[in-house]
């Protein structure tokens, strides 16, 4: 009975030491920072956690499970981490676009040793090009006038256009969930793919504190659920 007492204490020190240094570990210190690219030009998508993400995974220490790190709307990502090497990976239908190949299975590796900043370039699907936007006082409008550049030509991987948007919002981050105002024009109406003029009409609401809008253009690509995003352009009103 003593002995089997003895053991019991024995055990809960040991978990208990084991607790505690498990308590004890530092937060991890090292910044990952850098963009998704394409040929060094940002992929804009919508931000937030549950969205665009890549998946960073490190072997040796239990356990293997991915560490997610979403992709901000400016197509930049940021992350805390420890030290070591890391293996990058483009999970399936992640994002607007492809992996650097064209094809999901290739994998990066990373090793850190102090803070890094690094660019990954994907195969978009489309890129939108010379997005410029004008808003006229006359009719409380917001004119945005753009193209579009098809990217995978792969018969096998091309994907068609389903809706064009052009959305307005009050603050930075705006995409087809967070605005106040959007128009959209289907896909399957499109001619070309250039010099598109696409308007929407300022709320007069958005007028009452707010000096400034953020006007974007989002592509749905057929069959990808992520958005491809302009970069959201400030507008004084």
């Amino acid at each position: 009975m003593k002995k089997s007492f003895l053991y019991s204490a024995g055990l809960l020190l040991l978990l208990g030491a084991a607790a505690c240094k498990k308590d004890n570990y530092t937060a991890p210190g090292t910044d990952f920072t850098g963009h998704i690219t394409y040929q060094g030009e940002p992929i804009g998508v919508q931000q937030g956690n549950g969205n665009v993400y890549f998946e960073l995974w490190q072997s040796g220490y239990g356990k293997l499970t991915p560490i997610n790190v979403y992709i901000a709307q400016d197509g930049s990502f940021s992350a805390k981490l420890y030290d070591g090497t890391y293996r990058m990976d483009f999970p399936t239908g992640q994002g607007p676009y492809l992996p650097p190949g064209g094809h999901y299975g290739d994998t990066t590796t990373i090793t850190l040793s102090g803070s890094k900043s690094q660019d990954f370039e994907v195969m978009p699907y489309y890129m939108i090009r010379n997005a410029k936007f004008a808003f006229s006082a006359a009719d409380s409008s917001i004119t945005a006038t753009f193209s579009l550049d098809t990217i995978v030509k792969d018969p096998a991987l091309v994907k068609g256009i389903e809706k064009v948007y052009l959305l307005e919002n009050a603050q930075v981050i705006s995409d087809l969930q967070y605005n106040v105002a959007a128009t959209s024009v289907d896909g399957g109406s499109l001619t070309s793919l250039q010099n598109f003029n696409m308007k929407i009409k300022v709320p007069a609401s958005q007028y009452q504190g707010h000096t400034a809008a953020f006007a974007r253009i989002g592509v749905k690509i057929a069959g990808v659920d992520d958005m491809l995003y302009s970069q959201a352009e400030k507008i004084n009103l």
